[in-house]
């Protein structure tokens, strides 16, 4: 499955993503989404059946707002369509386009929990330092090991590209060291 910045908006709204996941996989697809958003927003964050279509709502004491006024759209469809399909194989492109650093730290810990849960190989495309270091360092906290996440750089040496392959501790250390400049 192939995710960029604008194929996202290609699967419908969040509330059609979020039906077409549940109606495919049933209530335990969407589960992992709604425990990475309820960590970030604690349980404010509800599920709600309206006119036949599910909705995520932002639920306080007397109101309840939908979710997109919590400037969450992009990352939850990212989110979800992260955790349909399991034991899949993921292209995501340049997540962190129009999403704040808040929300790109969420999806992070989406495709770490793609990868350590549900055993989905995701291969991300990023010029984000940031984004690196919140993969490397979601990496270490759950455990994976060298195998399970390895930073794969992209390199023009002498007009010739070239690759570099790093291990989840040599990707650690080369974020640390050589704060690497993506954007070259």
């Amino acid at each position: 499955m192939f995710i960029d910045w604008n194929r996202v908006y290609s699967y419908g709204t969040p509330e059609e993503v979020y039906s077409r996941v549940v109606s495919e996989g049933g209530g335990e697809a969407i589960g992992p989404a709604l425990k990475i958003l309820q960590a970030e927003y604690g349980e404010l964050l509800a599920v709600i059946q309206a006119r036949g279509n599910w909705a995520l709502h932002a639920v306080f004491k007397d109101e309840a707002l939908p979710y997109y006024a919590l400037g969450i759209k992009y990352a939850l469809i990212h989110l979800m369509v992260l955790h349909a399909p399991k034991d899949a194989v993921l292209l995501v492109e340049e997540l962190e386009l129009h999403t704040r650093p808040s929300l790109i730290r969420l999806v992070a810990r989406s495709i770490i929990s793609s990868v350590a849960e549900r055993g989905d190989q995701v291969f991300v495309a990023t010029h984000s330092l940031e984004l690196i270091e919140m993969l490397v360092e979601g990496a270490r906290e759950r455990g994976l090991d060298g195998d399970s996440l390895k930073i794969c750089r992209l390199v023009l040496k002498d007009g010739i590209l070239d690759s570099e392959v790093y291990t989840l501790p040599e990707a650690y250390e080369a974020v640390e060291r050589l704060k690497w400049d993506l954007g070259k």
